[in-house]
């Protein structure tokens, strides 16, 4: 069953999680790579002023996935992240607009290498990601997301 990944992309949106409790937005691209975007909230703080390091990772982690299903669905796989490194580079100030972009930079046959980078509203570069996420088949995601979004599963 192959999936469409930017209507996928759009129904995860709609479903709520730690996507919408952090006020992510995807900037949904069916020409090349897509983005998400977060404004940095005082709940999201870790200091006075500045975000937690969480909150930015938690916006990397969700770009980079974006990257892996674009690149995983029209073949027919899914993916999921196996692993993360982050570096912060510095501080996301309460109040600003992170947008992360992310591209794949590795496909083997079982597992992807994802970059991705999170900058601010000015252009400046906060916090950048590489990730490996794994690939494999359809059906377990098709059968949750079926069930997630309200139809039926296999």
């Amino acid at each position: 069953m192959k999936m469409d990944p930017q209507a996928f992309l759009a129904r995860w949106h709609e479903l709520g999680g730690l996507v919408a409790t952090m006020g992510m937005d995807f900037e949904l691209n069916s020409d090349g790579p897509s983005a998400v975007t977060m404004t940095i909230t005082s709940a999201m703080s870790g200091s006075p002023g500045i975000s937690h390091g969480g909150a930015v990772m938690a916006l990397l982690d969700t770009g980079l996935g974006v990257a892996a299903i674009e690149y995983a669905l029209p073949k027919n796989k899914a993916t999921s992240t196996l692993e993360m490194k982050v570096n912060l580079l510095k501080p996301a100030k309460v109040g600003a607009r992170l947008r992360c972009t992310a591209k794949v930079v590795h496909a083997g046959r079982s597992h992807l290498v994802i970059q991705g980078e999170a900058v601010d509203q000015d252009g400046r570069v906060l916090a950048i990601a590489v990730g490996t996420f794994n690939l494999y088949p359809i059906d377990d995601l098709a059968k949750r997301t079926a069930e997630a979004f309200g139809g039926k599963g296999k």
